[in-house]
């Protein structure tokens, strides 16, 4: 499973290469949200810097705990359906 923050139409490659571009694997992806990313950055870390590391650590953890939403990719029919908008 790969774990990574929501951040809109910019991940959105990322996900669909991770669930389809390698079929054997078909890696799970789960979403984090950012606001409970910023939380949990403050809880385990009290400090105002902010580091890439550090925002890993915490969606690994968010992702390891089961806090995250399953990221749907459409396929085929709908996938073609979602592009019309």
């Amino acid at each position: 499973m790969a774990g990574m923050e929501a951040t809109g139409h910019y991940g959105k490659p990322l996900q669909y290469f991770l669930r389809y571009g390698v079929p054997e694997l078909e890696i799970a992806v789960g979403l984090a949200n950012p606001m409970h990313v910023q939380r949990q950055k403050e809880v385990m870390d009290n400090s105002p810097s902010k580091t890439d590391a550090k925002r890993t650590a915490v969606i690994d953890k968010l992702v390891r705990d089961g806090h995250f939403l399953h990221c749907l990719v459409p396929e085929g029919i709908y996938a073609t359906l979602r592009e019309l908008d």
